[in-house]
């Protein structure tokens, strides 16, 4: 253990609380490019896999006291955070029907709107106390559920179409999310016209 004064205190407390804007940075960097190169769901497969990863760093770094893994868990929550929101918009706007992807990207932040309501009230005296471990412990529950459920769900109809070049997984893929429509084929060729 370190012996910390004031300073070393506020600098540490400084590093953990901003780290994570630090790492964001650099998330915001690499999603598109990682979004494009593996794809809408495999992009939020990974980010959900590292922050579940993350959040268990930061749960073990609070009822271990280390606050080099607090700070390691923010680093990768920061990096990840940003992948996460690209490649959930995306995938929501390349499944959703035309005429409701206005709706389902503004469902997508709404979501996100009401989880963090949802943490602020976790995070409140009357409700968990001073206990970090549990707010930490509490994130990771529906992290594995919603891990489980996304490696169910087929790659994005337009991804496919577009960077793959799959039509026949497009067709499946655009199948699944609007159901089987003699429209189907015209919407691939319209993929298609996008690009070009």
């Amino acid at each position: 253990g370190w012996h910390l004064d004031e300073t070393g205190y506020s600098f540490i407390r400084s590093i953990t609380l901003n780290c994570w804007f630090v790492s964001q940075v650099f998330g915001a960097i690499l999603a598109p490019m990682f979004t494009d190169l593996y794809g809408r769901k495999v992009a939020y497969v990974i980010s959900a896999l590292v922050m579940l990863v993350a959040s268990t760093m930061q749960y073990i770094a609070t009822i271990t006291a280390l606050p080099e893994l607090l700070i390691a868990g923010r680093l990768l929550c920061g990096l990840c955070s940003p992948l996460s929101d690209a490649a959930l918009i995306l995938y929501l706007q390349e499944c959703s029907p035309l005429e409701m992807r206005g709706a389902f990207s503004f469902l997508g932040e709404t979501g996100y709107g009401l989880m963090c309501v949802f943490g602020m009230v976790l995070g409140m005296r009357s409700v968990l106390g001073h206990s970090l471990p549990q707010l930490f412990g509490v994130s990771v529950i529906p992290q594995v559920f919603f891990v489980v459920l996304l490696l169910f769900l087929p790659e994005t109809p337009k991804f496919l179409m577009i960077i793959r070049n799959d039509r026949f997984g497009a067709l499946k893929s655009l199948e699944f999310f609007q159901g089987e429509k003699k429209d189907n084929e015209r919407l691939l060729d319209e993929y298609m016209r996008e690009v070009n």
